[in-house]
């Protein structure tokens, strides 16, 4: 490959490892008093970032952090952390697929799956929504190549009610 192609491709990844960065190295905060809902995230590739209290993606945010985190460069975030949601299901994942944590009852929440490459890549969206307080959700992002599925499924715990979502991008500077 030629210099300029490079620095082409270079030049294209850096707003990538931008937003990476910001999220990296630092843990989401988590709520810790008021009304609460309890989260547990479900991720079994990439690394999800989530940005508390707001409809957008703010990796600047100082809340904003990562939940879970699958490199071995940056903050592990709350990945394999168990707060006693119930549901069997976690019996069965891998402690580096899962988190649990507490979030503002009544406020956005958003998520963002960074997706770091492989044979298949899965470009699932950000997603907000608003939980209520004292309730238990599960926010899975879904990946299964045999079957062509890349996406997201919030539900609310333990009934495993299906949640309105809405995607999102990165929150404008003004």
């Amino acid at each position: 490959m030629g210099r300029m192609p490079l620095m082409l491709v270079a030049v294209l990844a850096l707003p990538a490892c931008t937003i990476l960065s910001s999220f990296q190295f630092r843990p989401l905060v988590e709520a810790t008093s008021g009304e609460r809902a309890r989260i547990r995230a479900i991720v079994t590739y990439g690394s999800l970032a989530v940005t508390p209290n707001k409809s957008c993606a703010a990796p600047s945010d100082p809340q904003s952090g990562m939940a879970i985190m699958r490199t071995p460069v940056g903050n592990p975030g709350f990945t394999g952390r168990s707060i006693g949601i119930p549901d069997d299901k976690i019996q069965y994942l891998d402690k580096a697929d899962y988190a649990e944590f507490y979030a503002t009852a009544n406020a956005p929440i958003t998520f963002t799956l960074m997706d770091f490459g492989g044979r298949w890549h899965c470009v699932a969206p950000s997603i907000y929504f608003i939980p209520e307080a004292n309730k238990d959700y599960e926010v899975e992002y879904i990946h299964d190549v045999r079957a062509g599925v890349c996406g997201v499924r919030v539900r609310s715990l333990p009934n495993r009610a299906v949640v309105m979502y809405s995607e999102t991008g990165l929150c404008r500077r003004r």
